[in-house]
């Protein structure tokens, strides 16, 4: 039978090992923190509106009096291509043209600044590509590496059910993340726009 008195003197023989468990768990707690990156996160809303996109202009129906021919498709449908969009990797490059390769590449944390330091003396590769220099490899190679990182911290949230796409990047600075998320929608509208034009058709009709 456990008494109280057998309870107190069991925890005080073992009060040592109990202090030093404790304080190994708290070291281990407060190193973790300290030494993980910290992570930042960026929203931003869009919304899509029927627009005039939802009315289409046939060229060969303006010339014989028409005016125009609606689309009949659903409001759901273009939330989606929309979402697909802003997630592909055209936008990821050309945000990262915006943005910059260098600044979303640089080292922000001692993880890596390590990285980057095993990599300097790692032995460079002596063969590149027929139609690319030893500079213009390495400057792909970063472009590559921005994209691959703006992809993996960029998300659009796609709803079932509503208008509004809900963009977020997770990264490792709040500014960087600010500048990313923003790129996006901004050059999301460019991007619209080219997809959904018809340069010429006017003047070929």
């Amino acid at each position: 039978m456990v008494t109280p008195s057998t309870l107190i003197s069991a925890v005080t023989s073992r009060l040592r090992s109990v202090v030093l468990t404790m304080l190994a768990v708290v070291v281990c707690v407060v190193g973790m923190l300290v030494a993980l990156p910290s992570r930042y996160a960026s929203d931003g809303l869009v919304y899509v509106q029927l627009g005039r996109d939802a009315l289409s202009v046939d060229p060969t129906a303006k010339n014989s009096g028409v005016q125009g021919i609606s689309l009949q498709e659903t409001r759901s449908a273009e939330v989606v291509s929309i979402g697909q969009m802003m997630g592909s990797r055209e936008i990821a490059e050309r945000v990262v043209d915006k943005v910059g390769a260098v600044e979303i590449n640089r080292p922000r944390g001692w993880l890596d600044r390590g990285k980057a330091q095993v990599q300097s003396w790692l032995p460079e590769k002596s063969k590149f590509p027929v139609q690319l220099t030893g500079e213009e490899y390495a400057a792909q190679i970063e472009r590559e590496e921005a994209i691959k990182k703006v992809r993996e911290w960029l998300n659009v949230d796609i709803p079932e059910e509503g208008y509004t796409l809900s963009i977020q990047t997770d990264g490792p600075e709040p500014f960087l993340c600010q500048a990313i998320t923003q790129a996006v929608m901004d050059e999301y509208q460019s991007y619209h726009v080219e997809a959904h034009g018809s340069q010429g058709s006017l003047r070929f009709f």
